[in-house]
Formats: C-alpha cells, structure tokens, sequence
C-alpha cells in the first residue's frame, strides 16, 4: 500500500470498529475506538478537508448512541446533543439524523409529547433523504409508536410500529431490533393477545443474546415475558425464567413486579407483597412512573389476599401504562 494512503485506511479500519463496536453495544470499546479515531485527525497522512470535523461529529454521536442502548441517559444525550449540532453545522445531515433519532428516544423518559416531537423531527429528515429504511428511522418510528400507545392506546401506535419493524436488521443493528420486538410485545400484551406477544418478546431475547454488552430494555423484556407466561398460565416456564436471571437483574424493579405477578399466580401473597416492598418504599429505583402505580395495584391485590385491607397503601397521581 503507498505511504500516503496508510493514514486513510487507518482511519477506514477505525470507523469500521467503531462501528461494530456500537452494534455490539461495547461501551468500553465504543469509547476506546472513538478517542482513537479522532486522534488519527491529527495524522497528516490521514486529514482530508473537513474529515476532522467529521469524525468528530461521528464519534460523538456513536457514543451517545451506544450509551443510551446501555442505559446511560444522561452521558449519552449530552454526546448526541454535542454531535448532533457539530453536524448540522458541518452540514451531514445523515448524522444529524442519527442523532436526532436517538434524541427521542431518550426524550420519552421524560416527556411523551417531546418524543413524538423529536421523533417527527427525525423522520420527516428520513422521508427528506431518502433513509426511511434505516435502522435509525426505525428508532425514530418505534419512539413516536411508543408514545402514542402510553398516551392514546395500541392502535394509535401500530401504523408507526408496522413501519418500524420494516427496518429491523437483526445483524446490522440487534440493539435497535429489540427494542421494536419488545414495543411489538408490549402493544399485544395490552391487546389480550398473549400468544403474538409472547414472539415478540422471544424475538426481542434472541437479540438481545447478540449483543456483548447491557442494553435499556433487556430487563423490561425479560419481565414483560414473564407476564406473558404467567397470563398463559404457564407459571413453570416463567418460575424457569426467573431463575435464569442474574441475581442483580432480580433486583430491578420492573424484574420485582414480574415476580410479583408470578407469586400471586402461584398463590403466595405474602411472597408477592415481600418482593414489591424495595420498590415501594425507594431503597430499588424506579426509573418509568408507571411502574409505582403496577406496585401498589399488586401491594393492594396482595393485602387484600392475606385479609389485610388496613396495609394498601395509595400513592396520588401515579399512572398506569404500558410499561
């Protein structure tokens, strides 16, 4: 290879395993390969016009990406927020809608209206391109669906989730594939339709096994198949699911009251209401609000079979969702 091409293709070969590194969700890796990358911007050899900048802009916007999947919110939208606006004034718009999808992903933690907003964003950027194909237009799709379902109800939600599950490319992107499986066996759970959610969130862990490194929902789809399973009345299945679970997974709370679920179909209401009470009284965060209202509708259910009405507890303002 010519001398004057070995800082190109370094730089070729750095963006492939950033890359890789993201779909694996490899935080660790993420961040080593994105330092490396924009250290190569001051290689003679390697610096085109403009490319630092670029690179930059990449980085920073694969990292967020990569640290949102794995539940680091905060890092990862002021990492979005940073490349996001280095490519808009750099004029790449394809990052600019990277950025602006997972945006909104992040933004439904907070506040639904701006989820949709910020997802809208990023689509009509998608239909604008030509990129309502991608993975992250599927991103975009599944945030806007998710949060027309918790504010108006499934229906709302499935033209989005149809388009969504159009982009899922398991061996491009698992991280994003799964979350559209798991928003899929949420919407049927909240159907009655049990059997199509139960694929949906089998789907989702087939996923989720192909990733390296943790993922937002990894948790929530596992507790999500565990009501499913119990719903279907298959309790030794869900027991079985239970017990393949790391003992720091048992401890989430969305984990807490699947287990709840299961005990109370099991008929243990004392069991049922021992395991909710962490999430009840704050020592185990709870990081979506529907959550605490599942909590004490489960307290109640619980009390109420151990003929302790007197223990229910009401928390005002606490609403229910899809979860």
């Amino acid at each position: 290879m010519p001398a004057g091409r070995r800082g190109q293709f370094r730089v070729l070969l750095g963006i492939a395993r950033l890359l890789l590194a993201r779909q694996l969700g490899n935080v660790a890796v993420v961040a080593e390969e994105a330092q490396r990358l924009r250290a190569m911007t001051d290689d003679p050899d390697a610096a085109q016009p403009g490319l630092g900048e670029e690179l930059r802009a990449l980085a920073l916007i694969t990292v967020g990406i990569t640290e949102f999947w794995a539940a680091q919110l905060h890092q990862g939208e002021r990492h979005l927020v940073q490349g996001g606006m280095l490519a808009q004034q750099i004029g790449r718009p394809y990052l600019e809608f990277l950025g602006l999808a997972h945006q909104a992903a992040i933004e439904i933690y907070r506040s639904f209206a701006r989820a949709a907003e910020r997802s809208t964003q990023a689509i009509e950027l998608a239909e604008r391109h030509g990129w309502t194909d991608e993975p992250a237009a599927g991103v975009a799709y599944v945030t806007l669906a998710g949060a027309l379902a918790w504010r108006g109800g499934p229906e709302e939600a499935e033209p989005w989730l149809r388009r969504a599950e159009r982009t899922v490319r398991a061996q491009a992107e698992p991280a994003a594939g799964m979350a559209v499986h798991y928003l899929r066996g949420r919407v049927e759970l909240a159907r009655g339709r049990d059997a199509e959610a139960l694929a949906a969130l089998f789907a989702a862990e087939r996923l989720a096994g192909r990733l390296t490194g943790p993922h937002l929902l990894v948790a929530r789809a596992r507790a999500s198949l565990m009501h499913v399973l119990v719903r279907l009345g298959d309790t030794e299945r869900a027991e079985q699911a239970l017990g393949d679970l790391s003992e720091q997974e048992r401890e989430r709370a969305e984990i807490r009251l699947a287990t709840a679920v299961l005990r109370l179909a099991q008929h243990d209401p004392h069991a049922a209401a021992a395991v909710l009470g962490p999430v009840l009284d704050g020592s185990v965060p709870v990081d979506w609000p529907p959550w605490v209202a599942q909590a004490f509708l489960l307290e109640a259910i619980a009390r109420d079979a151990l003929g302790d009405p007197a223990g229910r507890r009401a928390r005002p303002g606490a609403r229910a969702g899809f979860g």
